[in-house]
């Protein structure tokens, strides 16, 4: 057989493997997010909640709920190991408790994320979530995560993560002994709704969640969310889909061009 041939045939066989092994991965919910334009949001974290709010209350209403806060930090190294691995490591504080630690493991290519062998060392399966956002050019597009969680003091070095995380190993020779640096603290505030509804069946929680500057006070990041928890039906995915691209149109010049806050806020040498 021509080698040419060969070399396509096992090409497709490939392609093929793939996509069926990825049919296989069973996702635990479907986050939807719209990244918000913060250069044209008020500075006040009350006013840019009232503000997104008469933008989306004609497509559904939006009751205040309740309001949530809390610290935030990300975590690389200088060599942006964790960046250059498809990862995020953040430190979530919410007062009076311990750092709330989550290492990210984020790819578009599900395969990617699902034989990642970083894992709990407690052996806990954790499932998929499809983080699915509006790309600029308009359309949704998806990006797979996998959020590995745990307490813990702030690590000084990827290896102080060990007790909690295993097989860090697999990010490169010598990768968790070194040092890890933190990105701006940020002041997260998150607005969450009372239920909307979706479908008959369906109905979730928004959330608009602004990250802000501690020094200063400027708005680093924002963007306006809802999670479709699994099992999914195809006339209730319709429906969130089409409320996510009617969000963003009303929205209108408030839409940002990335539903990733962390973009704005991992270490300045990893962005």
């Amino acid at each position: 057989m021509n080698l040419s041939v060969l070399g396509c045939l096992v090409a497709l066989v490939s392609l093929f493997s793939h996509e069926a092994s990825a049919q296989n991965i069973a996702l635990d919910s479907r986050e939807y997010k719209i990244g918000l334009a913060v250069d044209h949001l008020p500075g006040e974290a009350a006013a840019v909640y009232e503000v997104i709010r008469s933008r989306l209350d004609p497509i559904k209403k939006i009751e205040p709920l309740r309001k949530k806060q809390a610290q935030v930090q990300f975590l690389d190294t200088d060599s942006c190991a964790l960046t250059k691995n498809a990862m995020l490591l953040r430190a979530r504080t919410k007062s009076n408790k311990a750092p709330r630690l989550t290492l990210k493991i984020r790819n578009p290519d599900i395969l990617a994320v699902d034989t990642m062998p970083v894992a709990l060392a407690s052996g806990k399966t954790v499932g998929i979530e499809d983080d699915y956002s509006i790309g600029q050019d308009g359309k949704p597009a998806s990006n797979f995560s996998r959020s590995l969680s745990f307490d813990g003091a702030l690590p000084r070095r990827l290896a102080d993560l060990s007790s909690h995380i295993v097989n860090l190993a697999s990010l490169g020779p010598g990768v968790s002994q070194l040092a890890l640096r933190g990105g701006p603290r940020v002041a997260e505030t998150v607005f969450v709704s009372k239920p909307v509804s979706i479908t008959d069946q369906l109905a979730t929680e928004v959330e608009i969640s602004l990250w802000y500057e501690q020094e200063g006070g400027a708005i680093l990041a924002a963007d306006v969310s809802f999670t479709v928890q699994a099992p999914f039906g195809y006339p209730q995915l319709q429906e969130a889909d089409k409320l996510l691209l009617n969000f963003a149109q009303a929205l209108g010049d408030f839409r940002g061009a990335t539903g990733e806050k962390a973009l704005a806020v991992i270490p300045k040498m990893c962005r």
